[in-house]
Parts: structure tokens; C-alpha cells; sequence
């Protein structure tokens, strides 16, 4: 049985300094379960994909989203990956997820990103 999880996440890409949230079990449910949205980018417009970050953070607060990475140096640990940019988004759950992706809040954003940007978005549930 786990009694505790500790969580760390880059806080300052510029320092790499680490911020570290600790979890009891007490604080862990089933129901507690957020859900990730990783996303890999390769941006071949850059004066649009500024468009694009700037109408995204209003869009994910709305549906109870934030940002764990948005765009900090990606290290390779193992194969031949070398993504050029990597975003990951943090929601309550996979179907929240889900309605802020097609969502009309996120609609200009997302067809700005689209023409941008070349990317690859999944969800997936937390552990």
C-alpha cells in the first residue's frame, strides 16, 4: 500500500528548478483521477502559433485545465525522439479533456494551431 506519491514537474525552464507537490493516501481517491494531454508540435509558422498561445490559456482555464509543460527544452532518455516542442495539459478528467478539444471556445484557437503547426495530441487518464 502506498502511504505517499511524491510528484515533481519542472517549475522555472529557465533555472530548471523542480516544484514538488507530496500527496497523502488520505488525499488519494479513485474518483481523483486527472487526465494528461500531451502534445507533440512542430511549428512552421511561429508569428501564428503566437496567435494560437495567446487564445489557448482562456480556453483550458475554462474547462478546469492548466498547464504542466508548455514548450520547456524536452532531454531524449531513450530512442530517437526529438520533438520540437511538447505541451502538456492537466484536466479533471478525460471527458473534460474532451469537451474543451471540441469545445467553441477552443475552435478559433485550434484551427489557428492546425495551420501553424503540425502536431500529435493524445489523452490519457492519470494513474
Amino acid at each position: 500500500l502506498v502511504s505517499s506519491i511524491l510528484v515533481a514537474f519542472p517549475a522555472n525552464k529557465k533555472t530548471g528548478t523542480l516544484t514538488k507537490i507530496r500527496f497523502n493516501s488520505t488525499q488519494l481517491k479513485p474518483t481523483d483521477m486527472a487526465a494528461y494531454v500531451i502534445v507533440e508540435v512542430s511549428i512552421h509558422d511561429p508569428e501564428g502559433y503566437e496567435d494560437y498561445k495567446k487564445l489557448t490559456p482562456a480556453a483550458i482555464a475554462a474547462y478546469d485545465g492548466k498547464f504542466v509543460v508548455r514548450g520547456g527544452q524536452a532531454q531524449t532518455l531513450e530512442g530517437d525522439w526529438q520533438p520540437e516542442r511538447i505541451v502538456v495539459l492537466e484536466f479533471p478528467t478525460v471527458e473534460r479533456a474532451k469537451e474543451w478539444w471540441s469545445s467553441e471556445m477552443y475552435t478559433e484557437a485550434k484551427v489557428i494551431r492546425q495551420r501553424a503547426a503540425t502536431t500529435k495530441m493524445i489523452v490519457v487518464p492519470g494513474a
